[in-house]
């Protein structure tokens, strides 16, 4: 499990982080998220004709609440020196520590399926340098692809983004700046590339490669969208995604994406399987 000591690189802006926090955030989205925003849900569900009734979308406030671990880290070395490594230049993780581990728990086990690695939604891009701190301290040659627009999140959509705000991750323009600068500090030109744009912009730079592993952090329906349509088509056999917002009680639009994005690549998100808090994971035949 993830370690109790909590690295000061971490920012808890984005998260409650204290148990007050936690019951406060749950009593102020249960009743919209039950009486507004899932039965929104469930009709543009059915109106995209989605297969099968989503009862899984009952359960999200309390993946929130309990905040599970569905992980076991055994060993810890690497992660204890992507730490270390972190702590030298100026970023901040975002992500809850338990959550940011199960990233490279994640990407860990599926470092020995040959592929490329992407990050879609990277807000300053701490994850991605860590995914390629990874790959360099195991001596793997693959490249970590680094996607986000590194301008704040783009416009939601009225349609289908329910709760999502344009600032809700807004960045300043030294974010590009400041992870440009935290790459040539850690002399990780050559195992990670950076891609600024929105996905739709961005994804045709990169359409020739294979993926073994993705992380896809995008929040809002129509970077989810485009992301995972990609990623179900350039993942290996045996590769893996991880979607960070698929049960949070704020991204139903985000869940709505991939379940369109699986329904129309033939694959069954009844193979998506929770991984830690609200994220979850899925496995390419």
């Amino acid at each position: 499990m993830s370690s109790s000591k909590v690295s000061p690189i971490f920012s808890t802006a984005h998260f409650a982080s204290s148990p007050l926090q936690m019951a406060r955030r749950v009593f102020e989205l249960g009743p919209t998220y039950y009486f507004l925003e899932l039965p929104r849900f469930l009709r543009q569900r059915r109106q995209k004709q989605i297969d099968k009734i989503d009862f899984r979308a009952f359960t999200n406030p309390f993946h929130e609440l309990l905040r599970r671990s569905y992980f076991e880290l055994t060993e810890r070395h690497w992660l204890d020196a992507i730490y270390a490594q972190l702590e030298t230049v100026d970023l901040k993780i975002s992500l809850p520590q338990s959550r940011f581990e199960a990233v490279l728990y994640q990407a860990w086990i599926s470092k020995d399926v040959a592929g490329d690695w992407a990050e879609f939604g990277c807000y300053q891009g701490t994850t991605s340098v860590a995914l390629a701190l990874l790959n360099r301290y195991f001596g793997i040659p693959r490249k970590v692809y680094a996607l986000d627009t590194f301008a704040g999140a783009p416009k939601p959509s009225l349609a289908h983004d329910f709760r999502q705000t344009r600032n809700a991750f807004s960045s300043s323009n030294e974010t590009l700046a400041r992870l440009e600068n935290a790459i040539a500090s850690l002399q990780l030109e050559d195992w990670i590339t950076v891609y600024p744009g929105l996905f739709s912009e961005t994804l045709p730079k990169i359409n020739e490669i294979s993926l073994s592993f993705a992380h896809i952090d995008a929040n809002l329906y129509a970077g989810t969208f485009d992301a995972t349509e990609y990623c179900l088509d350039a993942l290996v056999s045996r590769g893996s995604i991880v979607f960070d917002d698929y049960n949070g009680v704020g991204d139903l639009g985000a869940r709505l994406a991939i379940q369109y994005a699986y329904q129309q690549s033939g694959y069954s998100v009844e193979d998506i399987v929770p991984l830690c808090w609200c994220s979850s994971t899925w496995q390419k035949p």
